[in-house]
C-alpha cells in the first residue's frame, strides 16, 4: 500500500489531499529506437499467442523526437511528440505539433475524431497541424480552434487551466 497526494506525484497541479491505495508501478527503460513491446492486460495465453503473430498494429516512429503507432484496420492513430516537431504515419509526416503533446485520431465513415493532450501542463497554448484536410467540422471541444480546414488541418488548442485533460 502507498499513499500521497496527486500534486506530489505529479509537481504541478492535482489534489492536495493524501490518497491511499494498492498499485505497482511498471518501467520498462527503452535500450533503442527498434525495442518496443505491447501490454496486453488480462489477455489469456492465446490471445497472446495470436498478439505475437498479428498485432495489427504498425509502428510508425519510436525515437527521441516521437513514438507513434497505427491500427491501419480500425483507423486509429496515436502520437506522443516528446518535443516540438512531428511524427510520421505511414512513412510521411502526418502531425506537427509546436510543444509536446499526445494525442489520438480516428477515421472511419468519412469522419476524422481527434483527442488532443498537452501533457507536460506547461504550454498555454498548442498549434497542432496534420497533413490531412477536413471538408466541415462537426463538433469542436471548449478550447479548440479551426484554424484551417485545407489544404491541411490546422488546430489551436488553449491549454490554458486543462491540467493535462484531453480536448
Amino acid at each position: 500500500e502507498r499513499s500521497g497526494s496527486w500534486r506530489e506525484v505529479n509537481g504541478l497541479s492535482g489534489a492536495p489531499g493524501e490518497v491511499r491505495d494498492s498499485f505497482q508501478v511498471l518501467a520498462i527503460p527503452q535500450s533503442s529506437p527498434q525495442y518496443a513491446y505491447l501490454l496486453l492486460p488480462n489477455a489469456s495465453a492465446e490471445e497472446t499467442r495470436a498478439a505475437a503473430a498479428d498485432s495489427g498494429m504498425r509502428i510508425e516512429t519510436n525515437d527521441e523526437q516521437s513514438a507513434a503507432v497505427s491500427l491501419p484496420k480500425q483507423g486509429v492513430y496515436a502520437a506522443n511528440l516528446w518535443q516540438a516537431g512531428s511524427a510520421p504515419r505511414a512513412g510521411k509526416a502526418y502531425v506537427w505539433s509546436s510543444a509536446p503533446a499526445a494525442l489520438v485520431t480516428k477515421t472511419g465513415g468519412g469522419k476524422l475524431q481527434i483527442s488532443i493532450a498537452e501533457p507536460t501542463q506547461r504550454a498555454a497554448a498548442l498549434e497542432l497541424r496534420f497533413n490531412q484536410a477536413v471538408k466541415d467540422v462537426v463538433s469542436l471541444a471548449p478550447g479548440l480552434t479551426v484554424v484551417e480546414k485545407a489544404p491541411q488541418l490546422r488546430l489551436r488548442v488553449d491549454t490554458t487551466a486543462a491540467a493535462g485533460a484531453s480536448f
